[in-house]
């Protein structure tokens, strides 16, 4: 069975938990849609990046029943305002305000005492929010591919879109993600990338909280160019067919380590995990570790020690994280999703639909 780790706002590592601990922590609240994650395999990602996880909603108070007549009242302004339903698109905005004015009047003679004025008041609100309420937005598809703090001081967030968003649908999406954190900063930057811009190099448009909300988009005249080229180089790039081969080494202390050799490109972050078979829970069965690819070949720090050597059968994983998670001179040449990798050692995340590899190796000690 699958566990997972979950990060705490302050970066600590928590967990490991099933899936179902993982659900039921979302639906508590527990686990937000910008929790980061972390799969068994070394695979990292956003919460709201899992399709299966349901995250919890915080559920407004029933609002208390007015007096009767009162109620009597509002059905009065309904029935004012309704009248002229059909003149909604069509009738200037000062004639319009003039009937609902009309409605209050009316329903104002039923309303006695110090109430009077609050009341009318209350009614106002009801009809305007009723007449005036902007229809919800649908957000454009996008992803969090970088989220930083610098203390309480400033958070910086670099956004990647799939497509052009107007400025109400960066509003929408900006403050979205200013509330997925519940810690509280002075100043919240957030930049927006198109398909085929390279972050750090201008954004498309940015929507910064310093501290009051300001949209502001480019006009960047060469942003199609930017996706044409992009896809140009991508359809260039020749497809990798992934080797990978993992040598033990074994000191005189009993201490084990791994020669790991491929043709990966440079600087790509691999996950070694040795599993000790037949004992998936038992503590000290499972040892991990990283290595970074250097001219094609790495090696893993020591496993075991002379208290606890490396005994018996196990199988060693080697696993390559998401692609947008590696360095920028990775995805230069795997393609931002690995899709120019190939070969029987590539696979599907579980995580969407990026490439990455994954290769056991049985070996008795």
């Amino acid at each position: 069975m699958a566990y997972w780790f979950y990060y705490t706002t302050d970066g600590q590592k928590q967990g490991a938990v099933s899936e179902e601990q993982l659900k039921e922590l979302a639906v508590n609240g527990k686990i937000t849609p910008g929790t980061m994650l972390e799969h068994q395999s070394g695979d990292k990602t956003i919460a709201n990046e899992v399709k299966w996880l349901a995250f919890g909603e915080s559920i407004a108070p029933t609002p208390q029943s007015h007096p009767t007549s009162i109620n009597a009242s509002f059905q009065q302004i309904q029935t004012a305002t309704a009248s002229h339903g059909a003149e909604k698109t069509t009738q200037p905005f000062g004639e319009k305000m003039q009937n609902v004015g009309k409605g209050m009047q009316s329903a104002g003679k039923n309303i006695t005492g110090g109430c009077c004025g609050c009341a009318t008041l209350l009614f106002v609100l009801f009809v305007l929010i009723g007449i005036f309420s902007p229809a919800p937005i649908n957000l454009p598809d996008y992803s969090i591919t970088s989220d930083t703090e610098l203390q309480h001081f400033k958070r910086s967030v670099v956004v990647r879109l799939t497509e052009r968003a107007t400025e109400d649908e960066l509003t929408a999406i900006a403050n979205k993600i200013k509330k997925q954190n519940t810690k509280s900063y002075e100043r919240t930057f957030i930049e927006y990338y198109l398909p085929g811009m390279k972050p750090g190099e201008g954004a498309w448009a940015t929507t910064h909280f310093n501290p009051d909300l300001k949209v502001r988009i480019y006009d960047v005249s060469d942003v199609k160019q930017n996706e044409e080229e992009y896809r140009e180089s991508v359809e260039s790039l020749e497809k990798i067919s992934v080797e990978l081969t993992a040598e033990p080494i074994i000191d005189s202390e009993g201490r084990i380590s791994f020669a790991i050799t491929t043709n990966l490109p440079d600087n790509v972050v691999l996950m070694l995990t040795l599993q000790e078979d037949g004992m998936p829970t038992q503590p000290g069965s499972t040892r991990q570790g990283k290595v970074t690819i250097k001219n094609g070949t790495a090696t893993s720090e020591k496993f075991g020690s002379i208290e606890a050597p490396v005994k018996g059968k196990h199988t060693l994983s080697v696993t390559m994280s998401l692609p947008r998670l590696q360095d920028k001179t990775v995805t230069a040449i795997i393609g931002n999703n690995g899709e120019f990798l190939t070969g029987d050692l590539v696979e599907k995340s579980s995580l969407g639909n990026s490439n990455t590899v994954r290769a056991k190796f049985e070996m008795d000690f």
